[in-house]
């Protein structure tokens, strides 16, 4: 029963890295076109693993109070739209802004999906399942680098972001109408406990054993 939310949750981060991999990609033409300077490259760069920092720690909260699945559609939703703005910017402090904004949005996605597939797998499954599911951020990496670098060739830095937010846009309909975030969601059960919690809470409680 797990395999949609596996499914879905792998494809999202592998996705998120097309609208994280870009700037790197194509940040010396974008330098060179819009006459920013090796500092203000640097700048730029600082303020999106500053925002992806804080979107992390964020995520933690703002996903218990939203559920991992809307905190993976707001997240993705609002780094699409930032890339698609990289694509039409032309000054440093608008990029600054949005990189920044980008790095809190990319922050939302490794919480949000650790956070569905707790509801889907027992604790003794998810070292095994992590071990498979991880290849996601690999993959992405590889991928959305290389089409980065491809768009970048075929038609310039722009279209590098433009054609990564297009990518990701797919995956963020994917996400919205595939994920089912939690088992009760398509009338499974929620998961049952793990053998070990249920045999604690069973023992009886005493000075050695609280």
């Amino acid at each position: 029963m797990a395999d949609p939310d596996f499914s879905a949750t792998w494809l999202a981060y592998a996705g998120y890295y097309f609208c994280r991999k870009p700037f790197y990609v194509v940040k010396a033409d974008m330098a060179g076109s819009l006459g920013f300077s090796i500092v203000q490259i640097a700048h730029l760069g600082t303020v999106y693993l500053a925002g992806y920092a804080v979107g992390q720690f964020s995520s933690a909260f703002f996903g218990r109070k939203l559920g991992p699945k809307l905190l993976l559609v707001l997240g993705i939703a609002i780094s699409v739209a930032c890339n698609f703005i990289f694509g039409i910017a032309n000054g440093f402090w608008t990029m600054l802004l949005f990189l920044g904004l980008n790095g809190l949005a990319q922050g939302t996605g490794w919480p949000g999906c650790i956070g569905s597939l707790a509801f889907w797998f027992r604790r003794e499954q998810r070292g095994s399942i992590l071990g498979v599911w991880a290849t996601c951020y690999q993959v992405g990496s590889l991928v959305s680098t290389a089409f980065a670098a491809y768009m970048l060739g075929l038609a310039g830095w722009q279209w590098s972001y433009f054609g990564s937010a297009l990518i990701l846009l797919v995956i963020w309909s994917i996400v919205v109408f595939l994920h089912p975030n939690r088992p009760e969601t398509v009338g499974l059960p929620p998961l049952a406990e793990d053998g070990e919690q249920a045999a604690r809470q069973s023992r009886p409680k005493s000075p050695a054993n609280p």
